[in-house]
């Protein structure tokens, strides 16, 4: 049985000393090289902005350094720390592509003192069992796990992702990826109907070019529930499901939503394909009062 670096105290203590040392060159490889070195996937200690701790754990030891080190999407992370810090006592969040659940925790960490819950969808069995370790690792009671996918449907649907890594769509992104599961898809209206006394106030979406489709299954839900949206925008993602981000900034313009464009881009490079990510949020006319403030460090609106 794998250790973990909490089983392993003094190399747990060198790589906190690592993580706490400004930014140089490798930095990271060495972090990569020392969890490999230790046969090791975590939990490791991650920082939320406030300065409190998660414990992670995930399937890939570069983004395992990346969360370590504050370097994964942290003006995101940011806007979204004080966007569920913002809830009102009650609130319920839906993360729509969990992952290995970073967003998640952090989200259920914020609420569980304010009677809030999250529901956390991942639909690939791989990484939703990561999501399972790192509620487990961190008692969040108040984290509820749905493995499945958020659509524009409920019924089954083929899962594309690659054997040698876990980057999973409704429809392939790259020529290696094959359906390799079928999953349960559902909408969002329909799965919220079994919790009609949740009050959806946040929706973030990252599902990998589904993101039109979440929303179109989610008419109801932002209609009665205006929640604050998040989502992730990608030209290639969005192509092989048809549609361009102006379709999501159109749909959510007709539903009297303002759009905010994170100042914050990645480039990534998948085999043989480059992804541009830009991070989204969307808020109710209505509620702008609320949330610009929130907002306006980070973020330049554009509608």
């Amino acid at each position: 049985m794998q250790k973990t670096l909490t089983e392993i105290r003094p190399v747990f203590h060198l790589l906190y000393f690592l993580g706490r040392l400004p930014r140089f060159r490798g930095k990271i490889r060495l972090l990569v090289w020392t969890l490999k070195l230790f046969r090791s996937e975590g939990p490791v200690p991650v920082y939320v902005p406030d300065r409190r701790w998660l414990l992670l754990t995930t399937y890939n030891p570069y983004l395992t350094a990346r969360l370590w080190l504050g370097q994964f999407q942290p003006e995101f992370t940011r806007v979204f720390h004080r966007i569920v810090n913002s809830l009102p006592s009650g609130a319920s969040v839906i993360d729509a592509g969990a992952n290995v659940g970073y967003y998640a925790c952090i989200a259920a960490d914020a609420l569980k003192g304010k009677g809030g819950r999250v529901f956390a969808f991942e639909p690939h069995p791989v990484v939703f069992s990561y999501l399972q370790r790192n509620r487990a690792a961190n008692a969040l009671d108040n984290l509820l796990l749905v493995q499945k996918a958020l659509a524009d449907q409920t019924g089954d649907m083929p899962l594309f992702a690659n054997e040698n890594y876990p980057v999973s769509s409704l429809k392939p992104l790259l020529r290696s990826q094959s359906p390799l599961y079928i999953v349960q898809v559902v909408t969002l209206d329909d799965f919220i109907s079994q919790y009609p006394e949740d009050k959806v106030e946040f929706l973030k979406i990252d599902t990998e070019g589904a993101e039109l489709l979440v929303l179109r299954g989610a008419s109801n839900v932002i209609d009665r529930h205006r929640p604050v949206i998040m989502y992730e925008e990608s030209e290639s993602s969005f192509a092989p499901f048809g549609y361009q981000a102006t379709d999501i900034i159109m749909h959510l313009s007709s539903c009297d939503y303002s759009i905010f464009r994170i100042k914050e881009e990645f480039n990534i490079t998948y085999q043989e394909r480059d992804f541009k990510f830009t991070n989204m949020i969307a808020v109710a006319k209505e509620n702008l009062d609320h949330y610009s403030s929130l907002l306006s460090r980070s973020c330049v609106r554009i509608n």
